[in-house]
């Protein structure tokens, strides 16, 4: 299976030598001729619980459970070609009541209701230095990728590639044509901003004039050292945006205990004709540092900062009912947008991230983003800071990760101070090893977000047991 953003696998203390952003397609293992068969997987138990400041019929209280896994077969032949194979299914058994998918009180962001698919079928080559995968698979690019922090994660059709043409330097190209949610069972000409996606945002094509949107093509270029590593990829997002992302990570001195490194980041986005999702203009600038200061604990500092955009529009009123005829890609989660003026025009302000496959999943790679939101969730411009510590101690067999999040999306419509606290643990109950971790581990995670607006407060609770295999 692609590498993913797995729940259970075990992080460094430090990033040295520095880390690679994007996975690129891993080589086929070297099996031997007798077992040419991988396989691997997970079963994973997951419960969550969602609590609100303020409740209201549209946004109650929510809680969901759910009980799911992966199977995963890889075939390697003796030639350079391979074919592979994941189900992904998840059961309820009856805990979240009738209906889950219509009922409010539902977390439908785990889901609650039953989940089967084939997320992945695909055939491959690889010699050692060009590798093509061909069909469902799982990725993990910046702004695509598997998002697995619920039950399932999310997949892709179409073909990644990947190059290595000099010591540490790779190219990368993707070409993807259709998508399946975490929540989904299905591939579909569809993203998390252009349909009614259960437990995302709101759609902003709206019912019943849904066009085709899925799809992008990615070239990239990474580079991989002992001390520094690049990364610099382009999104081509069907009908909706055009997205360059970079990232660079140095370590000043791995050698020593302390390690220290810093990071940057800058995206830049405008959007494409059609352009079905409005005007998009973005520019984010990132920065993070980073060292060991103590045994097994290292922490982090980083801030985003994206300048907003204004337009003054005819618009009578400032509502979201009126809001389609602007023509720009607002804010939301409450970040405060639009102006009126007496003569029956209106003054907007833009300039946040659209992302169509992470959108309300906080799995982008902003330095800021937190566990339950962060300024591309929020499409929301301003500024952000966040401060992490990693603390892993018990030989890597205890991982707690605790971080305090800033969120300014202030603009000329009003102020909109956003904070999140969240906590996070997990137990090994196995060594935890280089590679992939295989046995059972039990995780706990705690978020705590504060607004000026609905629903004032929000807490989350969720809890995950997990064996690999």
């Amino acid at each position: 299976m692609a590498q993913t953003v797995n729940d259970a696998t075990p992080s460094k203390p430090q990033p040295t030598p520095a880390a690679i952003f994007t996975n690129a397609p891993t080589p086929p293992p070297v099996l031997p001729k007798n077992r040419p068969i991988l396989l691997n997987g997970d079963v994973r138990a997951y419960d969550l619980y969602r609590t609100n400041g303020e409740q209201n019929a549209s946004n109650p209280n929510r809680q969901a459970f759910n009980f799911g896994g992966s199977l995963h077969l890889e075939y390697h032949p003796e030639t350079n070609f391979f074919v592979g194979a994941t189900y992904s299914g998840a059961y309820p058994f009856g805990l979240t009541g009738k209906d889950p998918a219509a009922n409010p009180h539902v977390d439908n962001t785990l889901p609650g209701f039953p989940l089967s698919t084939f997320n992945e079928a695909y055939a491959g080559y690889s010699n050692g230095y060009v590798q093509i995968r061909a069909g469902d698979q799982i990725i993990n690019t910046p702004f695509a990728n598997a998002a697995d922090t619920r039950i399932m994660p999310a997949a892709f059709q179409g073909v990644t590639s990947s190059a290595q043409f000099a010591p540490g330097w790779t190219l990368l190209f993707d070409d993807m044509t259709r998508f399946e949610s975490r929540t989904s069972s299905g591939f579909g000409r569809y993203t998390l901003l252009t349909a009614p996606v259960p437990g995302a945002s709101d759609e902003l094509v709206p019912s019943g004039t849904e066009r085709d949107t899925s799809g992008f093509a990615m070239p990239g270029l990474q580079y991989q050292g002992k001390q520094f590593a690049f990364e610099a990829v382009d999104y081509d997002f069907l009908s909706l945006a055009n997205l360059f992302y970079s990232q660079a990570q140095y370590n000043l001195d791995p050698g020593t205990k302390v390690n220290p490194f810093i990071g940057a980041q800058y995206a830049t986005e405008s959007s494409v004709t059609p352009s079905l999702i409005g005007k998009i203009n973005n520019s984010t600038f990132g920065a993070q540092l980073g060292a060991t200061v103590a045994k097994n604990l290292v922490l982090t500092f980083g801030a985003d900062y994206a300048p907003w955009n204004s337009e003054t529009v005819t618009l009578a009123k400032c509502s979201a009912a009126n809001y389609v005829t602007t023509g720009v890609f607002l804010p939301s989660g409450g970040t405060p947008d639009c102006v009126e003026h007496k003569n029956g025009t209106a003054t907007i302000y833009y300039g946040g991230i659209a992302s169509p496959y992470t959108d309300s999943y906080a799995s982008d790679p902003l330095y800021t983003t937190a566990l339950t939101q962060g300024m591309a969730d929020r499409r929301s411009a301003g500024v952000s800071e966040k401060v992490a510590a990693t603390w892993q101690p018990l030989n890597r067999q205890l991982r707690v990760i605790v971080a305090d999040g800033f969120y300014n999306y202030i603009n000329g419509a009003g102020p909109n101070l956003t904070r999140e606290f969240d906590a996070d643990a997990t137990y090994f109950l196995n060594k935890v090893k280089p590679g992939r971790y295989k046995g059972l581990s039990l995780r706990y995670r705690y978020g705590d977000r504060t607004q000026p607006t609905l629903p004032y407060d929000f807490k989350y609770n969720r809890a995950q047991l997990e064996y690999d295999f």
